[in-house]
């Protein structure tokens, strides 16, 4: 069912909470240099809107946004290409280094959660968080679960939700649970979300980056 509006925050908490880990927040040491955010993602980092505004303003900072996002993706194609140097993702991950962010975000799962995801999607959550810290160590990691969606067409949802909070929890990485943190509404195909719930969800996951980070 699609909702009507922008992203709202939802009565009660999803069966999950976020993972705030603290850390101090490391802005450039020259002033007016712009605050490089990286995301790594599917679809939904492909077409979101209002990220590169909302972080601005949370952080009271400038804010440079980069996004690599594919259609279709699966964590399991972006860990393809740290570890073995495979399309879609190698070819950004190489620019990704040059340009060097100081903060690096993972958004993944909505795919994923559309199969069957068994015990070695935990594994390789871990193996990609931790290839991310070892490719950006200056930089700061965030994972972001996927949004809310259609449950009878991503029926692994919840699974993929608790086990990316496992693994990030293993790695000491901050994951923010962006499907219990807004109800959006969606397009027709009930995965995507419209473009005003895109910038209403990015207005609510701002803030929560901005706290993870420790300002």
């Amino acid at each position: 069912m699609k909702r009507r509006g922008g992203c709202q925050s939802p009565n009660g908490w999803g069966f999950v909470r976020s993972i705030l880990l603290l850390a101090q927040l490391v802005l450039p040491a020259r002033a007016g240099t712009p605050y490089r955010v990286l995301a790594f993602g599917d679809s939904h980092t492909t077409v979101e809107a209002g990220m590169t505004s909302a972080l601005s303003n949370a952080l009271n900072y400038p804010v440079e946004y980069a996004r690599v996002g594919v259609k279709g993706a699966h964590t399991k194609d972006l860990l393809r290409g740290f570890t073995q140097g495979r399309p879609p993702y190698a070819q950004s991950i190489a620019w990704a280094e040059e340009w060097r962010p100081n903060l690096v975000l993972i958004a993944f799962g909505t795919n994923d959660a559309v199969d069957h995801v068994g015990a070695q999607y935990e594994l390789n959550f871990v193996d990609l968080l931790t290839q991310l810290q070892r490719a950006f160590p200056s930089a700061q990691i965030v994972a972001l679960g996927p949004p809310a969606g259609d449950p009878a067409k991503m029926p692994s949802l919840n699974l993929v939700r608790a086990m990316q909070a496992q693994a990030a929890g293993e790695v000491h990485v901050a994951w923010i649970d962006r499907a219990a943190i807004a109800s959006c509404q969606f397009q027709a195909d009930g995965v995507h979300l419209t473009a005003n719930s895109y910038r209403a969800l990015a207005e609510q996951v701002a803030p929560r980056l901005v706290a993870v980070l420790g300002k």
